[in-house]
């Protein structure tokens, strides 16, 4: 059997100097990331997306253009004892949420996952933002390159 490599989607929806994340509570401590997760077979990129917000944050999201692509090959980074045969290829889409949205539950939330949450760009290393690269990709403002690279 060829090895696996998992495609899956992530969310970054911005507004007023804040991401919205989802928090997750890992064995060793509390990390955040955007919405999304693992496309399925047969599955469109869009389809996923839309899919994930719904049972992570409870709402439907407009998607907007592809801004990052990562990688994270589990063998390079800290949890390569757990990842260690893990290969993801993640596609980052800018998204929109209702303007009345309020983070929320969705209706099937991650395993470790205990909320859902505006972070701010100043909170973004404080609050262990995972990868950290997205994190310096928007504070920056600048033009970053769309391939972020192997990164945890």
């Amino acid at each position: 059997m060829l090895p696996v490599i998992n495609i899956s989607t992530r969310a970054v929806i911005l507004r007023e100097g804040q991401l919205l994340a989802i928090t997750l509570h890992y064995p060793d401590g509390i990390a955040h990331i955007t919405p999304g997760g693992t496309q399925v077979h047969g599955e469109p990129l869009d389809a996923c997306l839309r899919r994930e917000c719904l049972e992570e944050i409870g709402t439907e999201v407009e998607i907007g253009r592809v801004l990052f692509v990562r990688e994270y090959i589990g063998k390079n980074h800290m949890y390569r004892d757990e990842d260690g045969d893990f290969h993801n290829l993640e596609v980052m889409f800018a998204c929109d949420v209702p303007d009345d949205y309020v983070p929320r539950l969705g209706s099937a939330s991650d395993t470790y996952q205990i909320g859902v949450r505006w972070l701010a760009f100043d909170d973004f290393e404080a609050e262990r933002l995972m990868p950290a690269t997205l994190g310096q990709a928007l504070k920056s403002g600048s033009q970053v390159p769309i391939y972020l690279g192997d990164v945890n």
